[in-house]
């Protein structure tokens, strides 16, 4: 049964939307939250919401007893590590609630999973969603066979009837590249949120090490295609007056491989280099221990190695007026066009070489711009976008 209100003297039907995030971690769950945020602001009158979201993320964000009227959260178990059963698993768990709920739109906070579903299930429900990481044709990395898939899943995407609104975070150049080549108008530009939490201590002597030493902050899930074993490389290129004066900072889960190379490679720097100082925390933090370590960080290290890809780091660096030293491509795009840092193209060379004028010269950096750009990334217009 679907419920109506009243809106200047007639009875509307509420549209029921489903919000989808299976995923808890990093800014999965950061995205709920700001969802949440801005619902406790302002209910919504006109939809009836059903966040689906992961256990775990109802439990980091505290919202087991939680209300808001017209909202109603969907708990979502944890999807196996297999891929296909991953991908299989969350198809079913949309299925399943858009059959109990009649849901008759749908928002997947990530897309880029859905995308063969998208392209070959014949949803009965509009849909919207935030496409990660974006194809671009002009990219030159892609093998033959990505390339031909990509084509086949934006194109056929691009043309179904259900498909709504296609989200691009920070880069209304790619949007408009690909409407103009799938001749649509679904590609639409999203500023990607900044939120701001209450700082939390860590039991670290911050303190100290800032006496001594300028701290440079790699965060996030670190992984080789975020440039984390690269700055660890760049820091044995570094000359021993430089290496003396930083103390290196990586915040952050990983996959089990890429944990044991950065303990390995870590391990090696101290042994050959006495004046190296690197703290390593391979576990995730909450978000006001995120803002401690941001907030005490002189230099954000984001060496990104894709260049489509956006990153929730930019925005919570910036809002600090942290420098930045950025992958060429959509972030170096930014970093360079509000003037918050160095854009290099990412090598260990490059970023030891960053890493070095940072440290000698007087860099140019505009808190200005940096006002600027986190005004236009506000909680309200992120999800006004998404649900309007």
């Amino acid at each position: 049964m679907q419920i109506s209100f009243l809106c200047n003297g007639k009875y509307e039907y509420r549209k029921k939307i489903l919000i989808y995030e299976p995923q808890w971690s990093g800014h999965h769950s950061e995205y709920v939250d700001n969802l949440w945020k801005y619902f406790i602001k302002n209910p919504p009158v006109k939809e009836e919401i059903y966040l689906g979201i992961n256990n775990k993320t109802i439990e980091l964000l505290d919202l087991q007893n939680r209300q808001i009227p017209n909202v109603t959260i969907v708990p979502v178990t944890e999807s196996p590590k297999n891929l296909i059963s991953n991908r299989y698993r969350r198809l079913t768990d949309v299925r399943k609630i858009v059959k109990k709920y009649k849901i008759q739109n749908i928002i997947l906070l990530m897309a880029n999973p859905y995308f063969l579903s998208l392209a070959l299930y014949p949803y009965k429900c509009n849909i919207k969603g935030i496409i990660f990481n974006p194809f671009n044709p002009h990219c030159e990395t892609y093998s033959f066979a990505k390339r031909l898939l990509y084509e086949f899943l934006y194109c056929r995407i691009s043309r179904r009837k259900f498909t709504e609104s296609l989200f691009v975070l920070n880069d209304s150049n790619i949007c408009s590249y690909l409407n103009k080549r799938y001749h649509t108008d679904k590609y639409k530009y999203l500023p990607d949120p900044i939120p701001f939490y209450e700082k939390e201590n860590f039991p670290l002597d911050i303190d100290g090490i800032k006496k001594k030493r300028k701290i440079a902050l790699h965060f996030g899930a670190l992984s080789e295609r975020k440039g984390t074993l690269l700055i660890l490389d760049s820091i044995a290129l570094l000359s021993p007056e430089i290496q003396s004066k930083m103390s290196f900072f990586f915040i952050g889960s990983s996959s089990e491989i890429i944990n044991n190379k950065i303990v390995s490679k870590i391990k090696s720097l101290e042994q050959e280099f006495p004046e190296v100082s690197i703290y390593y925390h391979p576990a995730f933090v909450s978000s006001g221990q995120m803002e401690f370590f941001y907030e005490s960080s002189d230099l954000i290290l984001m060496p990104y190695l894709s260049n489509n890809m956006s990153s929730g780091v930019l925005g919570h660096a910036t809002k600090h007026f942290k420098y930045l030293i950025g992958g060429e491509g959509l972030l170096g795009d930014i970093i360079l066009k509000y003037q918050l840092g160095a854009s290099i193209k990412v090598s260990a060379e490059n970023i030891a070489n960053s890493i070095t004028e940072f440290i000698i010269k007087d860099c140019e950096y505009s808190r200005e711009n940096a006002e600027i750009f986190v005004s236009g990334h506000s909680i309200d217009s992120f999800v006004q976008t998404l649900i309007h």
